[in-house]
């Protein structure tokens, strides 16, 4: 992806988690009167999408390029391929989501009491 291109918008349905292996990628919430909030720049060796990945539901923000990117994208059901032949390996990378996950959700927590303090 070039810099500054949408990789996806809030409201997409995909069920797939993207890996970057270069660059780095905003994720911005889209508010009322085309205003939006960045929430989070994600960089090399990490990975977002992982909500749509998990629940398959509709992507919750955008993800826009901050830069030039180079993603590797996994499917749900390619994961759930890998995951019946190798089940040691899916219950380790469900093991370092949720960690992952949860971190980040902690950090919203920081973000959000700080927020409502100001």
């Amino acid at each position: 992806y070039k810099q500054n291109e949408l990789i996806f918008k809030m409201g997409d349905e995909s069920d797939e988690i993207y890996f970057i292996k270069k660059g780095n990628v905003k994720i911005v919430l889209s508010l009322a009167d085309g205003m939006s909030y960045h929430l989070v720049t994600i960089s090399k060796g990490s990975f977002f999408g992982d909500l749509a990945f998990l629940d398959k539901r509709k992507r919750s923000a955008n993800a826009m390029a901050s830069d030039e990117v180079l993603l590797y994208i996994l499917p749900r059901n390619k994961f759930d391929d890998i995951a019946v032949q190798y089940p040691d390996v899916a219950g380790k990378f469900f093991e370092k989501l949720a960690f992952i996950i949860a971190n980040r959700l902690r950090q919203s927590d920081i973000e959000l009491k700080t927020l409502q303090d100001n």
